[in-house]
């Protein structure tokens, strides 16, 4: 019996396990989502019409994304999110906007933005970039 297509698979899965790992951010721990989350989730499910299971994201936390970003979206379900977005800088309304993005990203599937971002109101405002920075509007004042 020849077992090529199952060793081919075999060896599939392991390249997109480790693609995903080297996309995962140094010192990136994976962490519980609170139950807020699913909140979110069925918000943004609501509003853009996609449909998807919250429990399949893989959830993490990192010190060291890219200079002044606050989160990223890691194909297939996984969103990394900046220990500055838990550390008291960013208001309460900021960190659950970040996370309703990062979903729209993965009930989308596509790491670009189009019309639903807008739609449902999570598009970065102007003064942010765009690129995934906290835009200084938007950061705690003290």
């Amino acid at each position: 019996m020849n077992d090529f297509p199952a060793r081919g698979c075999l060896l599939a899965l392991l390249l997109v396990a480790a693609c995903r790992d080297q996309l995962l951010q140094p010192g990136s721990v994976p962490f519980d989502p609170p139950r807020a989350y699913a909140v979110l989730w069925a918000e943004v499910e609501s509003c853009s019409a996609l449909r998807g299971d919250w429990r399949r994201v893989t959830w993490y936390r990192s010190p060291s994304l890219p200079a002044d970003w606050v989160a990223m979206w890691v194909p297939p379900h996984n969103v990394v999110l900046s220990d500055a977005l838990f550390s008291g800088d960013m208001s309460e309304w900021y960190r659950d906007f970040v996370v309703r993005h990062e979903i729209l990203h993965d009930l989308e599937q596509r790491d670009d933005h189009p019309i639903v971002f807008q739609t449902c109101g999570l598009e970065y405002p102007k003064d942010g970039g765009g690129d995934g920075t906290a835009p200084v509007s938007l950061r705690r004042e003290e």
